[in-house]
């Protein structure tokens, strides 16, 4: 049984950060991206749109990893939560409440990394745009440019320990990511996409 449970969250947590950014770069293969260019709609408010649409996403499979949790909480005895959740789980023991603070910093992160990978794509999609490669490629990059970022900004955190206030400086490091990767997004749809151009 916790074998199982072990797997959904597996999935749910890798879903929470895939199938969004997955459905976002999907809408730039589809030949409905064609007609996008012909909507007298600027492309940061498309774009937007498809951000919502793979943060809703990331919400459903970041609350189903929570969830999944809770009942993992409910479900065992503590050594068995602490097992499989290893640190994780001794901080919820601790603290119930850390399970809406994972939660927000989920949604967070997920966005972030939708927002790089998705402007990896847009990158690579202006030099090469009949490369049929680019979608792997862009995960392939964007997950390690996201993680050289997170790896970054952590050694910044440790040289300027901020305590108590540390979740709240990394989501907003993360929010930073998010906008600057839309920014970057739109600037590259608007100028480098030769669809729009």
């Amino acid at each position: 049984m916790t074998v199982a449970f072990s797997i959904i969250l597996m999935i749910s947590a890798f879903a929470s950060f895939l199938y969004g950014t997955k459905r976002t770069i999907d809408t730039f293969k589809k030949p409905t991206f064609l007609l996008e260019s012909m909507i007298p709609i600027p492309a940061s408010k498309l774009l937007l749109a498809k951000y919502i649409i793979a943060i809703t996403m990331n919400i459903i499979y970041t609350f189903i990893f929570v969830f999944g949790i809770f009942l993992v909480i409910a479900a065992v005895e503590e050594n068995i939560l602490i097992e499989m959740l290893g640190e994780i789980g001794e901080i919820i023991l601790e603290n119930p409440g850390y399970l809406f603070r994972m939660f927000i910093s989920m949604i967070c992160y997920s966005t972030a990394f939708t927002s790089i990978v998705t402007t990896v794509f847009c990158f690579f999609k202006s030099k090469l745009p009949n490369n049929k490669a680019i979608g792997i490629v862009s995960f392939i990059l964007g997950y390690f440019i996201f993680g050289m970022l997170i790896s970054l900004f952590g050694d910044l955190l440790i040289d300027v320990y901020v305590g108590e206030y540390m979740d709240f400086v990394v989501d907003g490091f993360m929010i930073l990511l998010i906008v600057l990767g839309f920014l970057g997004t739109v600037h590259l749809i608007e100028n480098k996409l030769e669809i729009y151009s």
